[in-house]
């Protein structure tokens, strides 16, 4: 993956230029960034231990394995995906 990097000055003239971009701007603190970071993890470790728990997935350290594709599709149907 490549990305761009261009200074936090010049990004906040380019967003402020252009009206569609600042859609996608947002102001957050490091600590603010690490927080919400924390919480998607904690959340995502939830859910995972609850498809573990029903035999859809089977957790490992570093690899989730899929054991019930049609537990699944129940559940990710369920959440309107």
């Amino acid at each position: 993956m490549s990305g761009v990097a261009i200074a936090a000055d010049r990004f906040r003239q380019i967003a402020e230029a252009n009206p569609d971009l600042r859609e996608y701007v947002f102001s957050a603190t490091v600590l603010r960034l690490g927080e919400i970071i924390a919480l998607i993890r904690e959340i995502t470790t939830r859910r995972l231990q609850e498809l573990d728990s029903i035999g859809a997935v089977e957790l490992h350290r570093g690899r989730i394995i899929l054991k019930n594709r049609r537990a699944l599709h129940r559940i990710i149907g369920g959440l309107g995906f």
